[in-house]
């Protein structure tokens, strides 16, 4: 069964084109020195096997760590970057002239044996195990296929359930709205028939609001969710330190695209959780691979570290000639 992808899409396409006018929201990059050395890696063992010249079906592609890996080893005569985000592909496709395609990788456009490498890092698992089969058919017979799955108790599982509860956190707050609000009451145009009532109310919901900012920080860190709560905090002084240069439209505006990116933010959050695969997930993905004669280095499942935690799962095969 294949995965909806409109909503799917439509979130990360936000996060790749930067986010909202609020940008209050980043992300973590796929590319830590442990990433970086396994894909090295791989592709160095791909020349010494031969296949230095090669075409490149990069899954999930993301911001291009994988293929911009591949075109710094391999003289790839064709690099093509598959994403359900738009955004993604035509950022990749500028930044590296590669070959872009925006598409589900549950349900690829491509002909059986079409690539002679398939290769991904954290985004097949996020198309459902229908992916792993797509990803196999689509592999020519003597190719390699290389990949990184995101690994149920892994750091980034725990990293992502972290930053989706302060996420979840700032929403249930109402402090953007206490804030936009606020303005609103000063310049007088909520039409309270009791103003000095919906003042106090404000008021109140400031305090909460702050208070649970406050929570939040003394919870789970400054850097958490990449400071979410810090830069909000932070705003939010800035806005009332100057509230005579403000507009109450503009307050709005901002409330509400902060409030927008941040419930996207936590929508990727709460998807990686759901990714990340457990062992006999990870054996499924692989039998469903190895029905399109694909076949893996090892047996076991084997994890990629960095440090003393796991953060991935490492897929290695190839298909026979």
């Amino acid at each position: 069964m294949k995965p909806e992808a409109t909503n799917f899409g439509r979130q990360w396409d936000e996060f790749w084109r930067g986010g909202s006018d609020a940008a209050i929201v980043g992300d973590r990059g796929a590319t830590s020195p442990a990433l970086k050395g396994f894909w090295s890696e791989a592709f160095s063992g791909l020349v010494a096997m031969g296949g230095e010249e090669c075409s490149l079906l990069d899954l999930a592609s993301g911001a291009g760590v994988v293929s911009e890996t591949a075109l710094a080893h391999i003289s790839a005569r064709e690099v093509t970057a598959v994403d359900i985000s738009a955004a993604a592909v035509n950022a990749t496709r500028s930044r590296l002239g590669v070959k872009g395609i925006v598409a589900n990788c549950a349900d690829l456009p491509f002909s059986d044996g079409a690539f002679s490498c398939v290769a991904s890092q954290y985004g097949l698992e996020y198309a459902g195990q229908d992916a792993f089969g797509e990803a196999a058919r689509a592999l020519a017979p003597g190719g390699a296929f290389v990949a990184l799955v995101h690994v149920r108790g892994g750091a980034i599982e725990a990293e992502c359930s972290r930053d989706a509860d302060v996420a979840g956190a700032v929403i249930e707050s109402n402090v953007l709205s206490a804030v936009a609000d606020a303005f609103q009451i000063a310049s007088g145009r909520t039409g309270a028939h009791a103003p000095q009532a919906a003042m106090a109310a404000n008021r109140e919901a400031l305090m909460k609001g702050a208070q649970a900012l406050k929570t939040v920080r003394a919870t789970y860190g400054d850097t958490a969710a990449s400071g979410l709560a810090v830069r909000i905090n932070d705003d939010i002084a800035r806005l009332f330190q100057r509230m005579s240069a403000y507009e109450p439209q503009e307050v709005l505006d901002w409330s509400a695209g902060v409030e927008a990116e941040t419930r996207s933010y936590l929508a990727r959050m709460t998807s990686m959780q759901n990714a990340a695969l457990d062992e006999p997930a990870v054996q499924d993905a692989a039998e469903r691979m190895r029905a399109h004669d694909v076949v893996f280095e090892t047996t076991v499942p084997q994890r990629l570290y960095d440090g003393a935690e796991p953060i991935a799962w490492i897929f290695k095969g190839a298909k026979p000639s």
